[in-house]
């Protein structure tokens, strides 16, 4: 078959499956009814939605299912970002509809948090029980978040302050096999006058001595994983004070660290090495709100501290990030039907690493602006949002989004979505020594991507679907190759075009069987192809699937809730990868299930929580990452107690 055939029927698979997805999809997403909403102004930009993207929430159970490790487990079977996991406490980045990892925002309370060093963030570094809540949003947005934001972002909020007076306390611990141990104490209550104080204390860590079965030896042996020990600590607190009836300041601090073993792989007979991080993040925040309109001023400081040691090669590195931001930013509410946003935000990068001939400063400066509007009585919703940036003294292309959405019919709304996007070259890329190069240019992205919605609201039953078909294309994508004179040392070239189309589809239903027994069964599929359509000076990677993308992935949910008891049932499903560019070896498809079994009940008026989990539940053998061995069965168990003190006499 020639390639143009090819081509055509893998674009007519594509429209097939969106157009099947979207009949199908006509049964899902958030439980609740979803007419389109009235114009609101909202605390963090970009975390109201986005007109004509593709949201995704994890609900509670989906939380407390994978709180015993980081993000990427929890991401990983709600969503369809593919967790490039290099095993458990190891290294985790990601792939969002086909893009790097550089690709994706990682937002905390509305600051951008990637790496200006690396790019790349490890949400190894991110555990579950540290975020109060989490939300996803596909597709590009720079416009709102600057250099990065063209897969997705990743919304993340620490904030555990109530709306009431009383006094909140939580505990939780969790055991598991392979020496796992969780800690989790937290409280909430009212300080001093018109201020409230919300604390939290993490600690988690793992011998994470598996077993599991060396393929790259014949036989394939049984072996433990050996040197694979983790250590997390963290510590965040949350402070709100109102000046007034409309004037509040905010304070947000988060410390982790974590010290880790890195394990050899499958193919080394020994590991000596291991990494340190250890980071602070710090945000002030003064907002006045009016009835129209909501006027903030916020500064935050991130620090981020990295530690590489390898006995074996004799290897001691230590790098060190910094980025000071400050932001003003403006909401009106012009009708109820039009509201516009304008700000500027000032970025003050520097870094420091052994591979660096001197400490790197970086400025950025950048305006912000977007408008919201709701003509015909709020059936279609409208927005505009666009940045302007300047990076040094280079001029970053102008960037924007657009996007729609239509409410056709009751329970059926059309989405639409454009964006323009970019990425900057990091410090590695740019001063790394032997290799960076400065005369990198910016990755340039074009988004498209449109979708139905459809939503039910029965007598005991809710439906809620959704089909989205994407297109990214990235221009100037940054490659490391070896250098033509000497191959030892590598070089980042803008080499590539890259091509990431698809659809995802995703369908929920709730049952409320009786008053005391509820069902729910969710699905997620995704479909990417991701190929290089221009590579200088390299054929055998073209038109090929980039490595570490698999072009389906699906999981499905279901859960029974009888009274105070609760099961749950997760399954995954995650297709072929490549691990050459030409596309000749490849890892094979695995398929993942966990198990989840929880119990609520109340002791001496404590609501306690008891729950088990089960991981791979059938024992699957598989390697999401080549040559890197992923734990077999295994068990966790734990207990959750909370409770609310009154502040107020009866």
């Amino acid at each position: 078959m020639s390639r143009t055939k090819s081509n055509v029927l893998k674009t007519s698979s594509i429209t097939l499956i969106g157009l099947l997805a979207g009949t199908l999809h006509l049964m899902a997403q958030p439980v609740s009814n979803k007419a389109l909403r009235t114009i609101t102004l909202t605390d963090v930009r970009g975390q109201q939605p986005q007109n004509g993207s593709r949201h995704f929430t994890p609900d509670s159970l989906a939380r407390l299912q994978f709180s015993g490790t980081s993000i990427n487990e929890l991401l990983s079977f709600t969503t369809p970002i593919f967790i490039k996991n290099y095993g458990p406490g190891s290294i985790s980045t990601m792939s969002f509809r086909g893009t790097s990892a550089s690709h994706t925002a990682i937002v905390w309370n509305g600051f951008n948090l990637q790496n200006t060093m690396r790019g790349q963030p490890d949400l190894s570094l991110i555990p579950t029980m540290a975020i109060d809540d989490i939300q996803v949003q596909a597709g590009g947005n720079s416009a709102l978040y600057g250099s990065g934001a063209i897969g997705g972002s990743i919304y993340l909020k620490s904030k555990y302050v109530y709306a009431d007076d009383s006094v909140h306390y939580a505990a939780q611990i969790r055991y598991g096999q392979f020496g796992n141990r969780q800690y989790l104490v937290q409280a909430a209550f009212p300080f001093l006058a018109k201020s409230k104080l919300a604390l939290k204390v993490y600690t988690n860590s793992a011998t994470n001595d598996y077993s599991f079965k060396n393929t790259a030896i014949t036989g394939s042996p049984v072996q433990k994983l050996a040197h694979a020990a983790y250590s997390q600590q963290g510590f965040l607190a949350d402070f709100e004070h109102r000046t007034g009836n409309n004037k509040k300041i905010e304070f947000h601090y988060w410390f982790h660290q974590n010290a880790r073993d890195l394990p050899a792989t499958m193919l080394q007979s020994v590991s000596l090495a291991n990494q340190r991080d250890v980071s602070h993040k710090a945000t002030i925040e003064w907002n006045k709100t009016t009835e129209r309109s909501k006027l903030q001023f916020r500064t935050g400081y991130f620090y981020d501290e990295l530690r590489y040691a390898d006995a074996v090669a004799a290897l001691v590195s230590a790098n060190y990030t910094h980025n000071l931001t400050t932001e003003m930013e403006l909401a009106h509410q012009v009708t109820p039907r039009k509201y516009i946003r304008t700000g500027i935000s000032n970025n003050l990068l520097w870094a420091n690493a052994r591979n660096y001939a001197a400490p790197v400063f970086q400025w950025r400066n950048a305006l912000f602006a977007g408008y919201q509007y709701a003509p015909f009585s709020n059936k279609l919703l409208l927005h505009f949002n666009t940045r302007a940036e300047r990076i040094d003294r280079l001029i970053a292309p102008l960037v924007f989004g657009a996007g729609a959405e239509w409410n056709v019919v009751p329970g059926i709304i059309c989405k639409l979505r454009g964006s323009k996007n970019f990425r900057y070259p990091t410090f590695n890329d740019l001063y790394w020594n032997p290799g960076g190069n400065i005369h990198l240019k910016p990755e340039n992205s074009l988004n498209a991507e449109g979708g139905l919605v459809f939503s039910k609201q029965m007598k005991t039953v809710s439906l809620a679907a959704e089909a989205t078909a994407f297109s990214n294309s990235v221009s100037n994508w940054i490659t490391w190759l070896p250098d033509s004179v000497n191959p030892n040392i590598w070089s980042p070239r803008n080499m590539a075009e890259v091509w990431s189309r698809g659809v995802e589809y995703s369908l929920q239903t709730v049952w409320s069987i009786s008053s005391k027994v509820t069902l729910g069964i969710s699905g997620l599929y995704s479909y990417v192809l991701s190929t290089n359509e221009k590579l200088d000076g390299n054929t055998e990677a073209l038109h090929r699937q980039l490595i570490y993308v698999p072009r389906q992935n699906a999981s499905f949910r279901i859960f029974v809730k009888v009274k105070n008891f609760t099961c749950s049932y997760a399954h995954q499903y995650t297709g072929l990868r490549f691990i050459t560019i030409d596309n000749y070896d490849y890892l094979n498809p695995f398929q993942l299930a966990s198990f989840h079994l929880g119990l609520t009940t109340k002791v001496n008026r404590f609501p306690l929580h008891f729950f088990m989990d089960i991981k791979n539940v059938w024992n699957q053998t598989y390697q999401v990452m080549a040559w890197r061995p992923m734990p077999g069965r295994y068990a966790e168990a734990g207990l959750k107690i909370q409770f609310v003190h009154s502040t107020h006499k009866k």
